[in-house]
């Protein structure tokens, strides 16, 4: 039996790393949900704490994150701590306004964690994660000021040089291939302001990887933690601490674009 040319092109994509992923629909994919993942809360969270801890106001800052997927937990964070301008881009287009209503209406029964973790009055969380009724995907998209492309492969990044603050990533290790990564690196490079941050949110066994391919592709460190405990409140709940296998953040600036957290 012969292969199809999507089989032929999917294994030419595994092999060499490159190529767009093969164009799939929701359906295929399989059901998602805008239930929100504890840990996904807490590494939002904890970007915002660790770019302010660097110095870096994340008031009226454009922000990119790159594989959003079904879960718009870390840019609707993003947005409360003052993001003005959230670019979000996927290879598959998942969300659609269903799952960006549903999620930051669920967000909002982690308002006293959120509260508390970005220094903001709990009223003020609460309205502004509130979508009113009969909305636009467009109209929710520009309340958090959000603007989300997808299909889009960053590879073929029409957008401007130098033009954002913060670019965001979790997982990315386990989401490309180490030859889509490196030719991916150069791009968020070029994509940062001088003062710019790669944030970039991965699981502690990929940590050394992660640190290897960021130096190897123009990037110097600046800044790291690793976070142990997962903190979680849910409405009137009190404040719960799981272990939990611990996330490596790295805040990673390009070369020669940022001075280091101890320069500042």
């Amino acid at each position: 039996m012969g292969f199809r040319y999507g089989e032929v092109l999917d294994l030419w994509r595994r092999w060499t790393g490159l190529g767009k992923p093969r164009p799939e629909s929701r359906a295929s994919r399989g059901p998602v949900s805008p239930a929100i993942v504890p840990r996904i809360l807490e590494q939002a969270l904890r970007q915002v704490e660790l770019l302010r801890a660097s110095g870096r106001d994340l008031q009226g800052a454009t922000v990119l994150e790159i594989g959003t997927g079904s879960a718009p937990v870390v840019p609707l964070i993003y947005s409360l701590a003052g993001g003005d301008d959230i670019i979000l881009v996927d290879h598959v287009r998942t969300l659609d306004l269903d799952l960006l209503v549903r999620t930051a209406f669920n967000l909002r029964g982690h308002s006293r964690e959120i509260s508390a973790r970005l220094d903001l009055p709990e009223r003020d969380v609460l309205q502004r994660l509130r979508v009113d009724d009969d909305e636009t995907v467009f109209a929710v998209l520009r309340q958090f000021h959000m603007q989300y492309l997808a299909p889009y492969d960053l590879l073929e990044a029409t957008l401007p040089d130098h033009g954002v603050d913060f670019v965001t990533g979790s997982d990315l290790m386990q989401q490309f291939t180490p030859r889509y990564l490196r030719a991916m690196m150069p791009v968020i490079g070029r994509l940062l302001r001088p003062e710019g941050l790669f944030c970039h949110c991965v699981d502690r066994a990929d940590r050394l990887g992660a640190v290897t391919l960021l130096r190897e592709s123009g990037f110097d460190i600046v800044s790291e933690a690793t976070e142990p405990v997962l903190r979680v409140v849910t409405g009137d709940e009190p404040e719960v601490q799981r272990t939990t296998p611990p996330d490596s953040f790295l805040l990673a600036a390009w070369r020669g674009g940022a001075l280091r957290a101890d320069e500042h």
